[in-house]
């Protein structure tokens, strides 16, 4: 769980190759997710802005997706109401479940 206004936290993964916005577009449907595309901002210029979806326990999350670096990606994850400063930790299991299904969809792209 985290605390802060708003909550938030930040994942950085491993990835074998440079990501497109295939990938990305491709995780967000499985999510569920909105993906806005490619907006200005990172260290290699750019990062996609992505929103999860509101729900019971929710009012939604921004998530931001910040390639820092050839093989390097950085999981944003914040609650959409700047005033919410418990996220029952929503924005972990955002970061996480980005990266398992990006994971999974990376391995079952490698060739055998």
């Amino acid at each position: 769980m985290a605390f802060g206004f708003p909550a938030h936290h930040e994942l950085d993964v491993a990835i074998p190759f440079a990501l497109y916005d295939d990938w990305i577009a491709a995780v967000c449907a499985r999510l569920g997710w909105t993906c806005s595309g490619r907006v200005p901002g990172g260290p290699l210029g750019f990062q996609w802005a992505v929103t999860s979806a509101m729900s019971m326990w929710s009012w939604g999350e921004q998530i931001r997706l910040v390639p820092t670096g050839p093989n390097l990606l950085r999981i944003e994850s914040k609650c959409q109401m700047p005033t919410q400063c418990f996220d029952w930790g929503r924005n972990q299991k955002n970061c996480n479940e980005f990266a398992r299904v990006l994971a999974e969809m990376l391995a079952a792209a490698q060739p055998r």
